[in-house]
């Protein structure tokens, strides 16, 4: 049994003795710091009184700078905006260095252009067996009012028709438009 402790170094163990313990380092934790930080500081008691925090700390006075600068304020301003079509007078907060008199947004309002047909147009090109003249003109309509937002025509639209038969119905007549116009004009400048 000896020889492990010949290799170790521990020297020869007598059985009646115990061996001797260090006396543990007992680090007082100081006043205003949480058991918790404590504890990351000092793990397993090994860790060395009076060293330095792991992060350090800036300085209240660093903290509390007064930053030099001009202060801009708000003001509570009327605005009226450009692409709504009534004389609708909102208001927002806008900063006093801001001197522009169109409501910035506006230049967001997108609208899509839906072609529009004559009766004569319509009677010529785009009669369709399952779709009626009035379905095709409500079906245009709710395309122009809410810029082709399929879901809510299709909730809007009377009847059971799906969204897929609305498109299918909205861009053929589209496309039957187009090339019933163009081939008009074709045939009209060849006569000419």
């Amino acid at each position: 049994m000896s020889d492990f402790r010949d290799i170790l170094g521990l020297g020869k163990h007598e059985p009646g003795m115990a061996p001797a313990r260090k006396p543990k380092l007992s680090i007082q934790k100081p006043e205003g710091m949480s058991r918790e930080v404590f504890a990351l500081l000092n793990q397993d008691g090994k860790g060395i009184p009076g060293s330095a925090p792991l992060v350090p700390a800036p300085s209240p006075k660093d903290t509390f700078k007064e930053k030099i600068g001009r202060v801009i304020g708000w003001d509570w301003k009327h605005f009226s905006h450009s692409a709504r079509s009534d004389s609708l007078e909102l208001s927002h907060w806008q900063k006093n260095n801001d001197r522009s008199t169109s409501y910035s947004f506006a230049r967001f309002n997108k609208v899509v252009k839906v072609l529009s047909y004559t009766e004569a147009e319509y009677g010529q090109w785009l009669q369709h067996p399952t779709w009626t003249k009035a379905e095709t003109d409500t079906l245009f309509e709710l395309c122009r009012r809410f810029d082709l937002r399929w879901p809510v025509i299709h909730d809007r639209m009377p009847g059971s028709r799906t969204v897929e038969a609305l498109k299918d119905r909205f861009y053929a007549v589209c496309r039957m438009l187009l090339q019933g116009r163009l081939g008009a004009s074709d045939g009209g400048s060849t006569s000419a």
